[in-house]
């Protein structure tokens, strides 16, 4: 057995040491052939590729992960014996190995939470690690077959590809144990919905998916684009914003002791516990807020309005190319909707590195019309770039048993943020020239037609 173990972590080794070589093989190929059956072939190589390279790496860290589950754990213990969750004090009393990390979920999310414990006991499984990875497969291979009724130009190696592999969102909630691929599972259904044509619904799901974190409510503005009247679209907003107010009322009737307890741990003042307004930037919050902050101090010495004043050019010229995409007519809802999301992840202060669940889906509605090339591309940039940054802190790490702290190893903390910066852009740039080139043919045609 131990021999078997060894050989496994030696693979790894080698498959972590040549991977950047294969990936940049790839690419030379890619520029080099002109046959489009021989293109899908590397396609279909890279696709593979990732997907064994990432279920490789989630293997590797298996015994060193699921920190957040095991807090989940901890507060369903905790509230069932009466104590408050919410003071980290109280989860380290059952927890196998204490830690400092705190409870930040609404009160009526110990009741889902509840829910999944139960029936793991049912099942007589009691390893943490085992229960919540085949619950994060169950959800993952769930988005997949929501997208799959839904989509009438279902294309599924696409979606497995990003689903595992994009901006390596789906091995951070293997490595943390966090609720990224349960909240994908309900945008999964709000993009079936949005399908359908069933805004009601789709909106619905946003509003489930906030009350495990707030964030989600935001992306209820994008239904302002709806084709259809002022009154209609507003009342999907207000129909939403209601149920949430329902929800949060329900939890406070069902946990009136431990609400006010919840709150003061959002804002970080329960003396001493974590939270996410005390974060700042790096592998931890891997945000463009925290990027432009770190380099502006860098090069302009610690200067507060430099740094914001670069900040908010750079939220105006998100929102400018947003708008400009939106403002041209016979937009696809799909695609604004998508498009909405990507622009507010960019310009958030706060995002978690298993928070990109949120942009799978949208990366694959906007990206499913394209060419193989463009595809390949896109993979490149979402999927490859990410997972090559941390291929470098696990071979630095895990293989050689040193840690790089120079600047730009903390710049690639950055990475998934910057992979979803330079995909914005790409996109953007790709959809121009091809608005472009359909309007010189249609010029083209219509000069043919006066000639005639």
């Amino acid at each position: 057995m131990d021999y078997c173990v060894e050989a496994l972590n030696k693979i790894d080794i080698e498959l972590f040491k040549f991977s950047p070589l294969f990936v940049v093989g790839l690419c030379v190929l890619l520029l080099i052939i002109r046959n489009e059956r021989t293109v899908y072939y590397v396609w279909i190589a890279l696709c593979i590729f990732l997907l064994v390279l990432t279920v490789g790496i989630i293997r590797k860290s298996y015994y060193e992960t699921g920190w957040d589950f095991n807090v989940y754990i901890a507060a369903v213990d905790a509230t069932e014996n009466g104590i408050d969750p919410y003071i980290v004090e109280n989860l380290q009393k059952y927890q196998v190995q204490a830690s400092n990390l705190p409870f930040i979920y609404p009160p009526i999310s110990i009741l889902f939470f509840k829910t999944l414990i139960v029936f793991f006991k049912k099942i007589h499984l009691s390893n943490f690690r085992i229960n919540y990875y085949i619950l994060w497969c169950l959800f993952l291979t769930g988005t997949f077959f929501v997208i799959r009724r839904g989509d009438k130009d279902f294309q599924p190696l696409l979606l497995i590809t990003l689903l595992t592999t994009g901006f390596i969102a789906s091995f951070w909630n293997y490595l943390t144990g966090n609720v990224g691929l349960i909240e994908l599972f309900l945008f999964s259904l709000t993009f079936y919905f949005v399908l359908k044509e069933r805004y009601y619904l789709s909106s619905a799901f946003i509003t489930l998916a906030a009350t495990m974190k707030i964030i989600p409510l935001v992306f209820l503005i994008f239904f302002i684009f709806l084709k259809t009247s002022k009154q209609g679209k507003w009342r999907i907003i207000l129909f939403s914003v209601m149920l949430f107010v329902l929800i949060s009322v329900a939890s406070y009737f069902l946990f009136p002791d431990i609400t006010y307890s919840y709150y003061q741990s959002v804002l970080g003042k329960l003396g001493g516990e974590g939270s996410p307004i005390h974060e700042s930037g790096g592998i931890v919050n891997p945000s463009l807020f925290f990027l432009i902050r770190n380099v502006s101090r860098k090069l302009f010495c610690e200067s507060y309005v430099v740094s914001f004043s670069i900040y908010t050019l750079f939220v105006g010229c998100v929102i400018a190319f947003f708008s400009r995409y939106v403002l041209k007519k016979d937009r696809d809802f799909v695609k604004i909707f998508s498009l909405g999301v990507i622009s507010f992840f960019l310009v958030f202060p706060r995002t978690s590195p298993y928070s990109f669940t949120f942009v799978l889906l949208p990366v694959y509605f906007l990206i499913k019309g394209f060419d193989l090339r463009n595809k390949f591309l896109t993979v490149l940039i979402v999927s490859d770039v990410p997972l090559m940054t941390l291929l470098k802190l696990v071979t630095n790490v895990s293989v050689y048993g040193r840690k790089d702290d120079s600047y730009f190893a903390k710049m690639l903390n950055y990475s998934q943020s910057l992979c979803l910066l330079a995909f914005f852009i790409f996109f953007l740039v790709r959809d121009y020239f091809d608005s472009k080139r359909i309007c010189e043919g249609t010029l083209l045609n219509d000069l043919k037609k006066d000639v005639q």
